[in-house]
């Protein structure tokens, strides 16, 4: 059995759906599995040595990407996965209680290091108050007496403040807003099966009324147009207000703003749905935060009160 027989015969059958990880995941899997078998030849597992994995590591350092070569989060990733499906196969351990132990020992491959880029695309306060202001330029969509003006305005503020993404936002319902919180259905938090539920502040609830109009309607914010539409629209919106910064940044800004009026990440990663404060806290968080936390930390570290004169008093004597 090679590593691509044990992938799909007990990796993407058994295990994968039992981590209840999203599609794309399996989908990332697979593509790493595709370049371990262009790249080895696919040994059988007993076979796999150092010399295999360093053909492997050889070639996926050299694989290209959008700016020639591929990310070293894109090689780190690969890496990652084929060394999951290694320890799977490998002996039972602390960290793989149910490896199939198929091979004695896991080889071992290592990966780059990461150095994490400061967190970008976050929209600060003052281009979220810009953004909003440009919405007046917005033709689309068209909604029964919803001018397409409120429906961007609305959707960027119930974005900015639940913290979502486009595809829950989008899919958001009426009926699922219940004690001013609403409920995302779990094919909008990236297959997930668990459902989200956030609390809707003031800001957030009134923005929606703007938008339930004359006309019942099951979605709060429908949409007709193909997605790259939504891109494009939005992208007008934001070059009015002299903002080069997607949609997602709504939802980072959600995080940093949070974790500054309440001096707790873990509520940030929390809003977000995120299943590691990790996640939270190295890719959405604003660096600026960051920065003044540490110096109101580095300002309150004490300091000793020495009992004895000091050098200037001892002279007067």
């Amino acid at each position: 059995m090679s590593l691509s027989d044990f992938y799909f015969a007990f990796f993407k059958v058994i295990l994968l759906p039992s981590r209840n990880d999203a599609p794309s995941t399996e989908k990332q899997y697979r593509t790493s599995v595709h370049y371990w078998t262009a790249f080895t030849a696919d040994p059988p597992l007993a076979l796999i040595d150092e010399y295999t994995c360093a053909a492997f590591l050889e070639r996926i350092y050299e694989l290209p990407g959008h700016k020639g070569k591929a990310s070293r989060f894109t090689i780190h990733r690969h890496i990652s996965n084929i060394r999951a499906i290694l320890r799977q196969a490998g002996p039972r351990s602390e960290q793989c209680p149910n490896a199939q132990r198929l091979i004695p020992e896991v080889p071992f491959l290592e990966r780059p290091k990461l150095d994490h880029s400061p967190v970008h695309n976050n929209v600060t306060l003052d281009e979220l108050a810009r953004i909003l202001e440009a919405c007046r330029i917005a033709k689309a969509p068209r909604i029964p007496h919803v001018a397409s003006s409120q429906w961007w305005r609305s959707l960027i503020v119930v974005a900015y403040n639940t913290g979502e993404r486009r595809g829950a936002l989008l899919e958001a319902e009426f009926d699922k807003i219940i004690d001013r919180a609403i409920e995302f259905p779990a094919i909008t938090r990236k297959g997930r099966t668990k459902t989200h539920t956030v609390p809707l502040n003031a800001a957030a609830l009134e923005a929606i009324e703007q938008v339930r109009g004359w006309f019942r309607r099951r979605r709060i914010f429908p949409w007709t147009y193909h997605i790259r539409h939504f891109d494009h629209l939005y992208k007008n919106i934001t070059e009015a207000a002299g903002v080069n910064k997607t949609f997602h940044g709504l939802r980072k800004a959600a995080a940093t703003e949070m974790a500054r009026a309440t001096a707790d990440r873990r509520l940030a990663t929390l809003l977000l749905g995120h299943g590691r404060h990790s996640t939270t806290n190295d890719f959405y968080i604003a660096d600026s935060l960051k920065q003044d936390e540490l110096r109101r930390a580095v300002e309150a570290i004490p300091q000793p009160r020495p009992s004895v004169a000091t050098d200037r008093q001892l002279t007067l004597f």
